[in-house]
């Protein structure tokens, strides 16, 4: 006789399928989050959609079940895939390399790319829906649920950003109630009240994501990912930088090791690529503050008093400078940028198609970069620079002011009073307390980081003893460079008072901030720190050279090179919120696996505890459907129900136990309404147990003396 097709029931379909259904759209959700970029129109619309390809998913893999044929459902499903694979990749907007970045970091994309968003539901939830639908509608597993639910959270951790809370909340819930409403244990918990159940562990789970410390990003996202995967700042190759960027961020490279630039000469030590001059605390980036279009085309307007020995001479103090010099060659590519150490005099340029002016118009931003000017076409690829490099002599600077500039009237005293107004214009309203303040979370940490600056800097008698005190703290107290740093609070006091562990942008960033309440203007830079020598005279730069560094400005001598970073160096510091979360985790699954494993045994006692107090006819009425049950899963019997016989004969067959007196007296107690006084019949219940036990040990030594 053939078997029937189910007839379908709306009622009943929902009532299997609403939870996973739900479930299944709260993942899709989860993960459109973190494409969508905040754009809510887009998130719920995708999710609406998501929603219904939940449903029509469902629906088709409850048709097949309810068919019931092996044939037609590989058929259909075969067909599904093919067409989520055409479909979803004909909704793919971007290349096929750009979709693997965007999949990965699409924070790195300014537009929202709704087609991509729609094929990532269609081809990975294809897979996701059926085994989601497999695991709780044909054969139910709590475990591969569970998984299923993490597939977000490894998207979110793979893409370096948070998954909401309320999207934790929504999928713990749902995978509560799968598990209470599927699995038979569930009534141990919660007996028939499971609503209430349901409801506590809501509150339960809101409250402790609520209070319980969550992970944010690492602070100085971008230079931690530089640090990590390599970077381009110098960005050979066809970069146009006369386009200024307005933030601290570069593009990434996996090639951490590639020559960029090859240094002919004397070693600058220190090269320079950009400067920021205003710190945004709330999304830890360093910016521009002023219009970098107010520089000047002719380099020369400032540059002569670079060398602070002509500004010394007329003060009547011999400054001992030396003259370095050295040829760039650059590995690929042509670029406009000059990378410059400080107190540059000279640039020379390689290539003879430039125009003769060239040199005369290098343009200089307000904040000392170079790049060749906007209005010639052509761009180098080699060129060589001059600088000076000397000891401070803090007599000279001591005794070097605006008013001897002014004495000394001479070019180079002109060029250093128009440099120093520029720049008091660009920092002075970086300076006023309203604005440092603003840097701190708060009075409380501002006043910190201020009281501290107070104790470093006690005792030093000019801006040079300052910057040096602040940049030799981080070098001899506790603190650790660390290119493994990832902690949950961005902040700088965290860094200072807390961690105390970081890579270069975290030293530079707090110096220069900590110089601004000595009273010192100070910029944070990025550049390149240059440490390898192949040989004498030949050192080279690499993406993973990148650095960042602190200037600090010094009478007579203007911009001034300070490197805090640690030289301490260690990795695999972990932040505590990861040993609290992990610790809780920990404790709470080593509770569950005890719970798991002694729930049967606690279960066993409490049973026999309770019904042990019982006699006669309500000890019967509680033993011997026990113990039907307890055989019928023993014998792994595919019928619903034994008959009082079978049971009889099974338990003095198998375990040579004689419980005829119990079950004779529960048929008669229970459907003859007979009296059968106040007889205890707990120790038969017990000894059954012990046959069943000693039964099951030896068939398990039978079994394991033949795989021998």
């Amino acid at each position: 006789m053939k078997k029937q097709m189910q007839k379908f029931s709306l009622k009943k379909f929902l009532n299997d399928n609403s939870v996973p259904v739900l479930l299944l759209t709260v993942l899709f959700s989860s993960v459109i989050y973190n494409y969508a970029l905040s754009d809510y129109i887009v998130f719920t619309g995708v999710s609406l959609f998501a929603f219904v390809y939940s449903s029509f998913l469902f629906f088709i893999l409850d048709f097949l079940k309810r068919f019931g044929k092996t044939w037609f459902s590989t058929i259909v499903m075969t067909l599904m895939t093919f067409v989520s694979l055409i479909a979803g990749g004909s909704m793919i907007e971007t290349s096929y390399r750009d979709t693997g970045q965007w999949f990965f970091a699409p924070d790195d994309f300014s537009q929202i790319y709704v087609g991509n968003i729609i094929a990532v539901i269609l081809l990975f939830g294809f897979v996701l829906g059926s085994a989601l639908y497999y695991f709780t509608q044909v054969r139910f597993r709590s475990i591969y649920v569970f998984l299923i639910c993490l597939c977000p959270f490894s998207l979110f951790a793979k893409s370096f950003t948070d998954i909401p809370v309320i999207f934790t909340i929504l999928i713990i819930t749902l995978f509560f109630v799968l598990v209470i409403s599927k699995e038979t244990t569930g009534k141990i918990f919660c007996g028939n009240n499971r609503y209430a159940a349901i409801g506590a562990f809501i509150v339960v789970v809101s409250v402790s994501a609520a209070f319980l410390p969550k992970m944010e990003n690492a602070p100085y996202r971008e230079e931690f990912d530089e640090a990590i995967t390599g970077i381009n700042i110098a960005g050979p190759g066809g970069v146009d930088f006369n386009d200024f960027s307005e933030s601290s961020s570069s593009s990434k490279s996996d090639e951490d090791e590639k020559v960029l630039y090859t240094f002919y000469g004397d070693n600058p030590v220190f090269i320079k690529r950009q400067c920021f001059n205003a710190y945004n605390s709330k999304d830890d980036v360093w910016e521009y503050y002023g219009d970098v279009s107010t520089g000047y085309n002719h380099y020369e307007k400032y540059i002569d008093w670079e060398n602070p020995a002509f500004l010394a001479s007329g003060c009547g103090i011999e400054l001992e400078t030396t003259e370095r010099s050295t040829l760039i060659y650059t590995s690929e590519g042509r670029i406009k940028a000059i990378y410059t150490p400080e107190n540059v005099t000279s640039f020379s340029f390689m290539l003879s198609s430039l125009p003769d002016y060239a040199e005369r118009n290098i343009y200089r931003t307000p904040l000392d970069e170079y790049f060749l000017a906007a209005s010639d076409m052509g761009a180098f690829d080699n060129y060589s620079i001059k600088w000076c490099d000397f000891e401070i002599d803090v007599e000279f600077m001591l005794l070097f002011d605006d008013e001897k500039a002014e004495e000394i009237n001479s070019k180079y005293a002109e060029n250093y009073l128009l440099a120093k107004k520029q720049m008091k214009q660009f920092y002075d309203p970086l300076m006023t307390e309203e604005v440092r303040k603003e840097n701190f979370k708060n009075e409380k940490t501002y006043q910190q980081v201020k009281s501290l600056v107070e104790d470093i800097t006690v005792g030093c008698t000019n801006d040079y003893e300052k910057a040096v005190a602040i940049e030799q703290y981080f070098k001899t107290s506790d603190f650790v460079y660390d290119i493994d740093f990832y902690v949950s609070d961005a902040s700088v006091e965290n860094f200072l008072f807390n961690t105390k562990r970081g890579i270069c942008t975290d030293y530079a960033t707090a110096m220069v901030l900590m110089c601004r309440e000595a009273g010192l203007y100070a910029r944070y830079v990025e550049g390149f720190l240059i440490q390898d020598s192949i040989d004498t005279d030949k050192y080279t730069v690499t993406a993973a050279d990148g650095h960042a560094y602190v200037q600090v400005w010094l009478n007579g001598y203007g911009w001034t090179d300070f490197d805090p970073t640690s030289t301490n160096i260690d990795s695999g510091y972990v932040d505590p919120t990861f040993y609290i979360v992990g610790s809780v985790m920990i404790l709470v699954a080593i509770a569950g696996l005890f719970f798991f494993i002694l729930r049967p045994v606690i279960a066993e006692n409490s049973f026999i505890k309770k019904t042990g107090r019982l006699r006669g006819r309500e000890q019967l009425l509680k033993l011997y459907p026990r113990i039907n049950a307890i055989i019928h899963k023993e014998l792994l019997l595919q019928s619903e129900v034994l008959t009082i016989n079978e049971v009889k004969a099974v338990a003095a067959s198998r375990y040579q136990m004689d419980i005829s007196e119990l079950a004779d007296d529960f048929e008669c107690t229970a459907y003859g309404d007979v009296n059968c006084g106040d007889k205890d019949y707990m120790e038969v219940y017990i000894q059954l147990k012990k046959s069943i036990k000693s039964k099951n040990k030896e068939e398990h030594k039978t079994a394991r003396k033949r795989k021998r």
